[in-house]
């Protein structure tokens, strides 16, 4: 992406873009108040049950960070959601929700909910490798190009069931 560089001087900022400053401030000051109430020291979320019935959940308690990132926020905010991705993602394959780092079977909604943490990720940091192998992986489960899941229907060209995942179609 070609960089933008102003060209028209800025004697004082407007008041709006101060603002949205300090906010980005503050939301950058609640991240380690947050992880220390919340996360285990791995980065996994405090949760003290055996299992969890969705992990949409999960996810979105980092979704926005990437976003803050790329409006502005300090470059640890990514290096802080990678990590909180890949431990959340461990949680939930002991939980057995998800396997191949995706989630087994959701239905269509909370499995979108859930795909936004990731889909900033790579939006906010397109060159990362771990992700684009991730991604090319997980496309591979709904276009018919991985045989051990069976989401796609070739001779109907639609997705199978509106519950689906790494696990294949839910029917």
């Amino acid at each position: 992406m070609p960089p933008l560089c102003a060209s028209v001087p800025c004697h004082e900022p407007p008041a709006w873009a101060v603002w949205q400053r300090r906010l980005f401030e503050t939301m950058e000051a609640a991240i380690d108040p947050y992880t220390e109430a919340y996360c285990e020291e791995d980065g996994r979320l405090i949760y003290r049950h055996e299992t969890a019935h969705s992990l949409d959940d999960f996810y979105e308690a980092f979704f926005n960070w990437p976003l803050l990132y790329q409006l502005g926020g300090g470059d640890h905010l990514m290096e802080r959601a990678h990590r909180h991705f890949e431990a959340v993602t461990r949680q939930l394959t002991d939980f057995g929700l998800v396997d191949q780092e995706y989630a087994v079977t959701d239905d269509q909604f909370h499995q979108a909910e859930s795909d936004i943490f990731f889909y900033n990720l790579c939006l906010a940091d397109p060159g990362n490798d771990r992700s684009i192998e991730r991604a090319a992986r997980f496309a591979d489960f709904y276009t018919g190009h991985d045989p051990r899941v069976d989401n796609w229907d070739p001779q109907h060209r639609i997705i199978r069931s509106a519950y689906n995942g790494s696990g294949g179609a839910r029917l």
